[in-house]
């Protein structure tokens, strides 16, 4: 390969006055020599500036609304921060402007968007449904259906896992382990696994809640075994032994050019190669339920875990991925089942088991877990954040905005949004929130500010 030219934007090996090698050259019409060479001289001179600059106006749009996709659980990075930073934090007391509702069936799963496409997952009258939706207008693309229990265990039921968009793919997974890969466009199957027939692994007692992930060409699922698949054709890359199944979903890291998977399953950290699937080390974490659900945070060789039932938090350096050291661990985070977001050196998260009068929004400093500040009338909500603020969707269907600043709870807007039960993190996409109850009312706010809406 050659070297790219910082002179020209071309290959150091291509010659401007020869832009064909002459195999080639000999082959093509004159005219079409010509023109190309042409092109190659404009280009490289000073009458080539206004033209570029022509062309990154028109381009830059397109590549801000790539950049706002969010492409499955927890955003393009696995972290819950949306890269979106100009979108309307100052909401009249009326709330947002209400774009459009839908009805997506019973669940918890959350939202992939990507491409102006909506999707998620619902359940009803005994059929799981993977929805697509027109992210702008709420109309319906297509549906996958598929019958399935609804699986009601200690809340309502319905699928929990978030769909995955890769490509022109989307992978999703109910909760008794069906792995479906579906053609983005179309919704048409494109293979299937039985996760415990296929892996010989029973279903966890709330059913599989595992976000697909797709990284370097596989698919990587926790299903007790946590497993890899080829994107293309769904066959096994590779399996591990036997663990106990979390409702966590992996997260992809890479330390000395090497690619590793944390995972965090019933009753413990594990680091994976992305690659082989062997397990370099494990950190034990075994709560009194072996419920495990929090997604780990990973952040300059360091990884944050946490979860509920007296097990608290902790900080591991993972500088090399074959001994995890226990930086720091105390009880200022016990996430429940709503995930924690890093956000400049801080941890922003709900502190408490959800099903008690607990779950306070709580900041700790990451480096240390200790904590900032804590406040008890902000509580049993999930939450991201974007462009230095925090979006968190309480219990009782109130959409907060708040600073994320480890100086203090500093409140922006509030509206109540939604009825019933809400446990599933919001989204923002393009300047508009995506939020959900478990009964499967779907609303879209619009956020853009107004000198951005077209």
């Amino acid at each position: 390969m050659g070297r790219w030219s910082l002179k020209t934007g071309f290959p150091t090996f291509l010659d401007l006055n020869r832009p064909f090698p002459d195999h080639v050259r000999g082959d093509l019409p004159i005219q079409i020599q010509t023109m190309v060479k042409g092109f190659f001289n404009f280009m490289t001179s000073q009458r080539s500036i206004p033209f570029l600059v022509f062309l990154f106006q028109v381009i830059e749009p397109f590549g801000s609304a790539l950049s706002s996709d969010w492409p499955g659980w927890r955003g393009a990075n696995r972290d819950g921060v949306s890269r979106e930073a100009e979108w309307m934090t100052d909401w009249p007391k009326s709330g947002p402007e209400i774009l459009w509702r839908a009805r997506v069936g019973m669940g918890f799963s959350s939202f992939a968007v990507e491409s102006g496409r909506l999707f998620t997952m619902g359940h009803k009258d005994g059929i799981d449904m993977v929805h697509c939706l027109d992210a702008e207008t709420g109309e319906g693309v297509w549906n996958f259906d598929y019958e399935a229990p609804i699986y009601e265990r200690g809340a309502e039921g319905g699928p929990t896992a978030t769909p995955t968009v890769h490509g022109d793919k989307v992978y999703t997974l109910s909760r008794t382990g069906l792995l479906l890969c579906l053609d983005r466009k179309s919704g048409e199957k494109i293979w299937e696994r039985d996760l415990v027939n296929d892996f010989e692994v029973e279903i966890p007692h709330y059913g599989f809640a595992c976000s697909p992930l797709a990284d370097h060409g596989r698919l990587i699922v926790d299903a007790g075994k946590i497993v890899a698949l080829d994107l293309e054709s769904g066959n096994t890359i590779w399996e591990t032994e036997a663990f106990k199944a979390g409702y966590s979903s992996p997260v992809p890291f890479e330390i000395g050019g090497q690619s590793y998977v944390a995972n965090f399953n019933a009753d413990s950290l594990k680091i994976l190669k992305s690659e082989s699937g062997d397990v370099v080390s494990s950190a034990s974490w075994e709560t009194s339920s072996e419920i495990n659900v929090a997604t780990p945070i990973i952040q300059e060789e360091k990884i944050f875990i946490s979860s509920g039932f007296g097990m608290g938090c902790a900080l591991y350096d993972a500088s090399d991925p074959t001994n995890l050291v226990r930086l720091w661990r105390n009880h200022n985070m016990h996430t429940h089942f709503s995930n924690c977001v890093l956000w400049d050196g801080f941890i922003y998260g709900f502190d408490g088991h959800v099903t008690r009068d607990e779950g306070f929004l709580t900041c700790l400093d990451f480096e240390t877990g200790e904590t900032r500040w804590k406040d008890d009338q902000v509580r049993k909500g999930s939450l991201i954040i974007a462009g230095g603020h925090i979006l968190a969707l309480l219990e009782t269907g109130e959409l907060i905005v708040a600073k994320a600043t480890p100086e203090g709870f500093q409140e922006e807007s509030r509206s109540h949004i939604l009825g019933g039960r809400c446990w599933t993190p919001p989204v923002l996409s393009d300047g508009k929130i995506y939020s959900r109850n478990v009964k499967g009312d779907l609303i879209c706010l619009d956020v853009r500010q107004k000198d951005k809406v077209k």
